[in-house]
């Protein structure tokens, strides 16, 4: 999984995904939290939860 971005998920979309920003582009990242730190899936995945937010369960 190396070479995939490292994202930190400040907010939730409108429809539940997770949003972070790079490269000046907004990101919407399926399954992440607020406060998480991932590493983002090519397809559009499951991505790899690098830091966990207190919120999830």
């Amino acid at each position: 999984m190396s070479g995939l971005p490292t994202l930190d998920i400040t907010a939730l979309g409108r429809e539940g995904d997770g949003i972070a920003h790079a490269g000046g582009a907004a990101m919407f990242v399926p399954f992440a939290l607020p406060g998480e730190t991932v590493r983002a899936a090519p397809d559009g995945g499951l991505p790899e939860v690098l830091r966990a937010s207190p919120e999830r369960v």
